[in-house]
């Protein structure tokens, strides 16, 4: 089985964060020797990486740490436990080693991410 490692890489202007510049996705895979490193956007700006958890909403569009879904209603944002070692969203656990799913990914689809959108966690409180 290919393991693709990647990330998201977000670009600020500001240390905290508050004023996007732009995103790149980088990484590689572990059967071949594939590799993409991050590019600089510039010397001056910050950045977060969120790493693909490995797995796709019902569109096809691969997920990564910070995005916010929508499953069946219910809006979350996709972060990583390190209790649980699982990704996690509003109480539910899947795992993306393949083995173990508990809940079900085609009922998902993603609406935003934390850094563009994030009034969508705030509008659905």
């Amino acid at each position: 089985m290919q393991r693709e490692i990647k990330f998201k890489r977000f670009y600020f202007r500001n240390e905290d964060k508050t004023d996007l510049i732009c995103s790149r996705i980088w990484g590689m895979k572990i059967n071949n020797s594939e590799f993409t490193a991050p590019t600089n956007v510039s010397l001056s700006c910050s950045y977060i990486d969120c790493q693909f958890i490995g797995l796709e909403d019902k569109n096809g569009i691969e997920i990564y740490e910070g995005y916010i879904v929508n499953c069946n209603g219910n809006i979350g944002q996709i972060v990583y436990s390190l209790n649980d070692d699982a990704y996690q969203i509003a109480g539910f656990v899947f795992k993306t080693d393949g083995v173990e799913y508990r809940i079900d990914t085609d009922n998902f689809e993603v609406i935003g991410n934390i850094y563009e959108n994030p009034e969508l966690l705030t509008e659905n409180k």
